[in-house]
């Protein structure tokens, strides 16, 4: 994962150094007084359209997850008008140590903080965005789709073949389950400048998850006994379906911060 980031960050940083140089048309100048007037580096929503414009960004949060997410958006031809998608990737392999090897240690938000034992996964989405302050100021839409593939430690009946016949011997193993998440979402934001070509974005809103997955006797609640002492409690539930989690079905808070490049060719 530090390699993965740290390939992030490099790409980011020659996507900065690849932008043309700066225009007038760029910047956004307002008046605080009568007397005193404040520049901004990134005008967000110029009175002509020049220029094609960009943006790459990285969200950071989503390493709390065992996540590392892009985006990347494209003005249309109305000037403060985009489109944008994304690509997500998660990874939380199996810890390693001889106590963990067949126990549930993993948790996160987008497990609703229910255990597992290993995650992967991935996410795109469909955005709409509208920017209606030359400050950065902007509300945006769509659907972003996440699909996880998930496994959990339980104790069940595991099958060994002995002289040609099968016996069942109690013990250890892998659930391996899909969950495919679809969630429609409406945010309200700013883009803060850190320069000319560098941002700050941050943006909360709500959305509605409907997560897709098979309905059988797989990830219920206990699984994986050894997580920690209340996963010794003896009631079913189904796992990962509170706020936030694989298996939601719900409305759900939207909310976080990116640190973007912006980048921009002059139109012929």
């Amino acid at each position: 994962m530090r390699r993965v980031i740290l390939s992030a960050l490099v790409a980011v940083a020659i996507a900065a150094g690849s932008t043309v140089e700066s225009s007038a048309q760029e910047r956004y100048t307002y008046t605080v007084t009568h007397t005193h007037t404040r520049s901004v580096p990134i005008n967000w929503q110029p009175e002509q359209k020049t220029h094609q414009r960009y943006t790459i960004s990285v969200s950071p949060l989503r390493l709390a997850s065992n996540g590392l997410k892009f985006d990347f958006e494209w003005e249309l031809p109305e000037s403060g008008h985009w489109l944008g998608t994304s690509l997500t990737t998660y990874f939380g392999p199996a810890r390693g140590g001889a106590y963990s090897e067949w126990y549930n240690d993993r948790e996160s938000f987008i497990s609703s903080f229910d255990r597992y034992h290993r995650m992967w996964g991935l996410g795109t989405s469909a955005i709409y965005k509208h920017i209606f302050s030359r400050r950065g100021w902007y509300f945006a839409t769509g659907l972003t789709f996440d699909f996880f593939r998930v496994g959990v430690a339980n104790d069940d009946y595991v099958p060994y073949t002995e002289d040609g016949m099968t016996f069942y011997d109690y013990g250890r193993t892998i659930d391996t389950k899909s969950y495919f998440k679809p969630t429609a979402r409406i945010v309200i934001g700013k883009h803060m400048a850190i320069s000319e070509r560098c941002y700050f974005d941050l943006y909360a809103g709500v959305g509605l998850s409907y997560s897709f997955y098979s309905n059988d006797d797989r990830h219920i609640y206990p699984a994986g006994y050894g997580s920690g002492f209340y996963d010794s409690y003896h009631y079913e539930r189904p796992l990962f379906d509170d706020i936030g989690g694989f298996a939601y079905r719900g409305l759900i808070p939207v909310g976080g911060f990116r640190f973007g490049v912006f980048l921009w060719k002059e139109l012929q």
